[in-house]
């Protein structure tokens, strides 16, 4: 019906973008299933975000729609295109004619979707992401993880991520497209361990899905019926498995991939009996490719410490409106076969940053950045847009931003990241006005 009504008010065309400003709820999921079968991508928009950042993306994105809640409309008076108040859809398609189903429009190689990342100028950059990567992680995980439905195996997957980061998307379709269900979480309840707990507990849930950060906060002993523990976004340390296995004897994983290699590229399973003693983050997943380069782009061998290259059907399209960065970091592959040629598969590699080395049994470990970006709490930032925005600020002359680490004493904890700015000025500046002035141009995190 919502996409009946899209097409209805808009000419929509594949690879077209409609933008989401939403609370996590089922409108949310309404609205994103809506969009594509309308033959659109969707954008989603943190209603956290600041103005200046909300109003960068629709101008960047140059949607057609946004879907809003009602408590943000106002906030989008000053743009011109169309506003839908989800909360009101019921009561604006009425019409029969919207109950017959809509056949498809686009292809699996027009976009799904296109999420917003730090960038090193100060602006965020939207990196574009087509269905067929997405679904090839899920029909590949689905396989892998035993997540196929029977009587005998439903499901219950949390809904943990905000919908402006890559592990939701896979939250979301791991559930829907595989007949489980789909358990949606108040995003204040994530961040509060014993509330979570009363929540898992009440809803089953047997799929769990976050971040080490927040991950190991939670006491797993009494949540009898989750049956895998999947990490992403950040590394699962020696130290934080050690910890968790004191209170969950289930299956863990350990997933690999930047938001512009779709969803997951690498991955690693942990049974009982298995122990996390390197950083392996697994073995690529199903046609996705990965490299370990040195500078000149040429295969390193077997324990040889070079960046990762991520080539296969996971590759982003690349970065929108932004041509010269996209040709920076997308690269022609220089391995691809003539059978792949032939094909048209694998023909552009994505350049990480991330430092890795190949295992004798076939696994990557993951050794660090040789880059300013960093992953905090398993959100990607990135050092220079941070800079960029505080050396914006009148009076300072130059600055620069570091993660430190922080470590509890006593505690079996791993260590924690957090920020410091260093600033240069003739003047001597309120600080808090400084904080004020950052708060106005990025995200809360």
């Amino acid at each position: 019906q919502l996409a009946h009504y899209l097409r209805s008010i808009c000419d929509i065309h594949p690879d077209d973008l409609i933008a989401l400003l939403l609370d996590k709820s089922e409108l949310m999921i309404v609205s994103i299933l809506g969009v594509w079968k309308s033959g659109a991508a969707y954008v989603p928009i943190d209603p956290s975000y600041p103005d200046e950042r909300i109003q960068f993306i629709l101008e960047d994105t140059k949607a057609k729609v946004i879907l809003a809640n009602k408590k943000y409309i106002t906030k989008l008076s000053p743009y011109e295109l169309i506003k839908i108040e989800i909360e009101s859809l019921s009561t604006i398609i009425i019409d029969n004619e919207y109950s017959k189903n809509l056949g498809p429009v686009c292809s699996s190689n027009n976009l799904a979707y296109v999420t917003y990342t730090s960038g090193t100028t100060g602006k965020p950059k939207g990196v574009m992401k087509e269905h067929k990567s997405v679904i090839n992680v899920v029909i590949d995980l689905t396989d892998k993880y035993n997540l196929s439905v029977s009587e005998q195996n439903v499901e219950r997957i949390v809904l943990f991520s905000q919908y402006v980061f890559e592990p939701f998307i896979r939250q979301l379709l791991m559930a829907l497209l595989n007949l489980h269900v789909l358990v949606i979480i108040k995003q204040d309840y994530i961040h509060h361990a014993n509330r979570f707990n009363l929540s898992a507990n009440e809803y089953r849930i047997s799929y769990l899905n976050g971040t080490a950060s927040l991950l190991q906060g939670y006491d797993y002993t009494n949540l009898k019926s989750l049956k895998r523990l999947i990490f992403a976004g950040e590394e699962l340390t020696e130290n934080c498995f050690t910890k968790l296995r004191k209170t969950f004897q289930e299956i863990i994983i350990n997933e690999y991939g930047p938001t512009e290699s779709a969803l997951v590229s690498t991955m690693k399973m942990y049974r009982l009996c298995d122990k996390r003693n390197n950083r392996s983050i697994g073995k690529p997943l199903i046609n996705v490719k990965c490299y370990a380069l040195n500078k000149s782009l040429k295969q390193l061998p077997i324990g040889a410490t070079g960046e990762l290259y991520i080539g296969g059907i996971g590759v982003a399209r690349g970065y929108l409106n932004r041509p010269e960065l996209t040709a920076e970091r997308f690269l022609p592959n220089p391995f691809q076969t003539d059978e792949e040629k032939k094909d048209g598969k694998n023909a552009r590699i994505y350049k990480t940053g991330d430092l890795v080395r190949w295992l004798p049994n076939g696994e990557l470990e993951y050794l660090g950045r040789n880059d300013s970006q960093v992953k905090i709490r398993g959100l990607r930032i990135e050092l220079g847009e941070i800079e960029a925005v505080l050396s914006s600020y009148q009076g300072i002359n130059r600055s620069v931003v570091q993660a430190k680490d922080h470590k509890k004493k006593n505690t079996d904890t791993s260590s924690t990241k957090y920020l410091v700015g260093y600033y240069v000025s003739d003047d001597d500046i309120d600080e808090s006005h400084i904080k004020q002035y950052k708060q106005t141009k990025l995200p809360d995190y």
